[in-house]
């Protein structure tokens, strides 16, 4: 396979995580694609509706329905690295940039004005051994309109490629979306996802204790939404402030010890049900 190079991905547009890279990393050798994955839908549901468009349409597109935000120019006297990045995104624009090069159709699916389909959608991405492919899509959906949407990521165990999957999605006022990544690649695939949220609402007490003996959480503001952080920070941050108990620390601590154990655990459960799933 062809090399394109190397991209950086996972600069979150925020400003600490910017300046502390936590979630920076570095995609050396990034093949060429040598597929283009179809849209994977499955039948449609009443209400919604799918059609394909280049990157410089969806851009456009973008462009006119996206709420509007104009990206900082100047913080504490420089230029923020996410500031060419209108658009938020969970890999940044290197990777959105990488999507454009190599021609990447985009799925705009949208469903209507209170649309309330009775079945969730489901988009199915099956990459074969050797398989570099991408897929794009964005998700519009009405006012007070509701959707489920599964987007399922598979491929032979012993697969190797790349899987660049991008996700974004614009709900108007009322509008409810539910998204549900499944991703069963083979261990030596690469995967690029991009779930394109401006905020995540995180349960340390699902991944990291893994019992009941405390509570906690995590707020992840990818940048795109100015005054929601505002918000926290003066108010929530505020009256509760930013750190935990001590012993709920120590408690969500211990549970570090075992969060392997319960993962492969989790894992192994996950593929006992694919079987009965797939053929349902």
């Amino acid at each position: 396979m062809a090399d394109r190079g190397t991209i950086r991905v996972g600069h979150i547009s925020a400003l600490t995580w910017n300046q502390l890279k936590i979630n920076e990393a570095i995609v050396p050798g990034l093949p060429e694609l040598n597929r283009q994955m179809p849209s994977g839908l499955q039948a449609l549901p009443e209400g919604v509706s799918c059609r394909s468009m280049t990157a410089a349409e969806a851009a456009s597109w973008l462009e006119t329905h996206a709420p509007g935000q104009e990206a900082e120019k100047f913080v504490a006297g420089k230029v923020p690295i996410y500031h060419p990045q209108k658009f938020g995104t969970g890999l940044g624009a290197e990777y959105e940039q990488f999507l454009t090069d190599s021609n990447v159709r985009t799925d705009l699916i949208e469903a209507a004005a209170g649309a309330h389909p009775d079945r969730p959608l489901l988009c199915r991405l099956e990459y074969q051994d050797s398989d570099c492919g991408a897929s794009a899509r964005i998700l519009h959906l009405g006012e007070k309109a509701a959707l489920t949407m599964i987007i399922d990521c598979t491929s032979g165990r012993e697969a190797a490629g790349l899987a660049a999957v991008s996700t974004r999605a614009v709900l108007e006022r009322g509008a409810h979306l539910t998204l549900v990544c499944a991703q069963t690649l083979g261990r030596r695939f690469l995967h690029l996802g991009d779930l394109g949220v401006d905020i995540e609402v995180l349960s340390s007490t699902k991944f990291l204790l893994g019992g009941g003996t405390s509570l906690g959480g995590l707020v992840i503001d990818y940048g795109c939404k100015p005054e929601f952080n505002q918000r926290l920070k003066q108010e929530q941050l505020f009256n509760f402030g930013a750190y935990m108990p001590a012993q709920s620390a120590y408690m969500q601590t211990l549970g570090l010890e075992t969060l392997a154990v319960r993962y492969r655990q989790q894992a192994a459960n996950g593929q006992r049900q694919e079987k009965p799933l797939r053929e349902h």
